[in-house]
């Protein structure tokens, strides 16, 4: 064999171990969604952004997301301009954010699903609070990975203050759901 032939089939082998074998993955572009959502007897009130961005590391089971709280989109426009402005405080508070760990271990070798909990602290209007948050991890046939979860969040616990005049409009938690589509880094 040529040396370059060599070269070739080597460069060929350690390619396809590495991307085989990652063990850490980011979320592709435009793929990590969050969701909320809040029902109150006078209005409902949800929103969405694919504007996050979030890493796994399954060597050491740790997990980190980020979301510009100003990248949420709501139906009206109104509300958008209340949320950024009056509740989230986003020139104050511009990001939310989670740090945690998977709690199971994950094979990423073999595709499936698994249920996973994560726990760490997760940061909303500049306070962070401890959680355990259970999901969805799913190691599909091609080496990406989709995590999926549901969870309530109470606005109290991060001081995020409802006016009076609108408590009816308002419910005390709400629903969040992440998705997310990440790929070997």
């Amino acid at each position: 064999m040529r040396f370059h032939q060599i070269v070739l089939i080597s460069s060929f082998i350690i390619a396809f171990s590495v991307k085989g074998f990652s063990q850490i993955y980011k979320s592709k572009e435009k793929s990590l969604n969050v969701s909320f959502f809040s029902e109150t007897p006078l209005e409902n009130i949800d929103a969405a952004s694919n504007a996050g961005k979030g890493l796994i590391n399954l060597a050491t089971d740790s997990l980190v997301f980020k979301i510009p709280v100003n990248s949420f989109h709501f139906k009206n426009s109104l509300m958008q301009d209340h949320f950024n402005e009056n509740y989230m405080e986003t020139e104050t508070y511009p990001d939310a954010w989670f740090k945690g760990k998977l709690n199971t271990p994950i094979n990423n070798t073999t595709p499936g699903k698994t249920d996973v909990l994560v726990t760490g602290f997760l940061n909303i209007h500049g306070v962070k609070l401890y959680r355990e948050i259970k999901g969805i991890l799913n190691i599909n046939e091609d080496g990406t990975i989709l995590l999926s979860s549901d969870f309530m969040v109470k606005l109290k616990d991060h001081n995020i203050k409802v006016p009076s005049i609108v408590w009816e409009k308002i419910a005390e938690e709400v629903l969040v759901k992440v998705r997310g589509n990440f790929i070997p880094k």
